[in-house]
């Protein structure tokens, strides 16, 4: 390929390697009014996003509550909404629902294409693979995405392999995502959430005009906080991994000694945190504040419940629109 890549420090967290999506779910828009139609269905402002461009988003229902997660990219006839393939099916219907008269065409297309990224300071020359490179879609640092052909796909795979890369896996994804404090559907994303208690500003515009759920983000943004909001939680040296659903209580020695403040969505032993456990969970309003401590508690075979140190921090904001 003549390009040579060069693995770093995984806990530097600039580590060449590559991360094969193909499995998420693809809906296409295709029609003259696909862009002004899906302007008034998304959180995001798309009305003057240009091919090669594209935009984190969400779906909502009329009450503000998640249907879902969305990375929108623009090509030069049609838009790609990328999903979890849970929510597609919903994705789909809820926008075939709202048409009426616009010109525009739906269809699954998730089987037409395969995507690969690219994450790592050593990014090479991908001019002479087949497919288009584009801007990285999850913030997890510096990369990129290849779309292609899925009958490029192993080729594709073969030749980064085999210039040095790391093919990262699911668990390898996982730990990068709750590094960087990124919710994910099924996890911190549910249809039970509200979008500003995900802390995913980068996928909400504040300036655009209606869509479906804006009257209820508009009105918490006034008010200037939901009654929680998504946090990391950074556990003691030697508190184990807890699992989805967990319960943080406060402290003993707290003003509120055991109440239920919240629950652990994902948990990981973070090679950033030095092997620590780091989680990322929801925490009631009164509780969310960088550096508060809570307690973990983790029910164990048999009944028996075991309770480990941690501390709230924020996570870093991604600029709102």
């Amino acid at each position: 390929m003549g390009w040579r890549l060069v693995p770093r420090n995984i806990a530097d967290r600039v580590i060449t390697s590559v991360y094969d999506r193909t499995h998420r779910g693809l809906l296409e828009l295709r029609g003259a009014d696909r862009q002004t139609f899906l302007q008034g269905m998304v959180s995001n402002d798309v009305s003057a996003l240009r091919p090669g461009q594209g935009c984190h988003a969400a779906l909502l229902d009329s009450t503000g509550h998640l249907l879902a997660d969305l990375r929108i990219h623009v090509f030069l006839d049609f838009f790609l909404l990328e999903t979890d393939p849970s929510c597609l099916p919903v994705l789909s219907a809820t926008l075939d629902k709202l048409l009426i008269m616009e010109d525009v065409q739906l269809a699954d297309v998730t089987d037409q294409w395969a995507t690969l990224t690219v994450l790592g300071e050593e990014i090479p020359d991908l001019s002479d693979l087949p497919g288009e490179v584009r801007p990285i879609s999850y913030p997890l640092g510096p990369g990129l995405d290849l779309w292609l052909s899925p009958n490029d796909r192993a080729s594709a795979l073969d030749q980064f392999i085999s210039a040095g890369a790391i093919l990262l896996g699911d668990e390898g994804w996982e730990t990068l995502r709750v590094e960087a404090g990124l919710p994910a559907w099924g996890r911190e994303l549910t249809p039970a959430v509200l979008l500003p208690e995900a802390g995913m500003d980068d996928a909400i515009s504040y300036s655009k005009g209606c869509y479906v759920g804006q009257e209820i983000v508009a009105r918490l943004h006034a008010r200037g906080h939901a009654n929680r909001a998504l946090r990391h939680l950074v556990l003691d040296a030697d508190a184990p991994v807890p699992p989805p659903g967990a319960t943080l209580h406060v402290p003993e020695d707290g003003l509120e000694p055991g109440r239920e403040i919240g629950r652990v969505t994902s948990a990981v032993a973070s090679p950033k945190r030095g092997g620590r456990t780091l989680a990322l969970g929801y925490v009631r309003k009164e509780y969310w504040a960088d550096g508060t401590p809570v307690t973990i508690q983790i029910l164990q075979p048999g009944g028996l419940v075991f309770s480990y140190g941690a501390v709230v921090q924020e996570i870093p904001s991604l600029p709102a629109n």
